[in-house]
């Protein structure tokens, strides 16, 4: 689906992978891979995904946006914008 260069809230560096970008079949089932930024062309992307952010710690679910909007999309309705 998509391969996105994204930014942990604390500004560290990462790449997104969801659907079938992403590079290993084990991560399939997330639906997505988070990679560090600098392991984009190299052989250790296919090995691993990041579950929270290698500088500040936080959970890559809830700090890099590419990966929140994945888990947790929001659908514009019919009547979005109504009060």
């Amino acid at each position: 689906m998509a391969i996105t260069n994204d930014n942990c809230s604390c500004g560290a560096k990462v790449v997104v992978f969801t659907g079938d970008d992403v590079k290993h079949t084990s991560f399939l089932c997330d639906g997505f891979q988070v990679i560090c930024a600098e392991d984009l062309n190299t052989e250790k992307a296919n090995y691993y995904s990041l579950f929270r952010c290698s500088e500040c710690g936080e959970p890559t679910a809830e700090a890099v946006p590419t990966v929140v909007n994945f888990l947790h999309p929001t659908f514009i309705g019919k009547n979005h914008g109504d009060a």
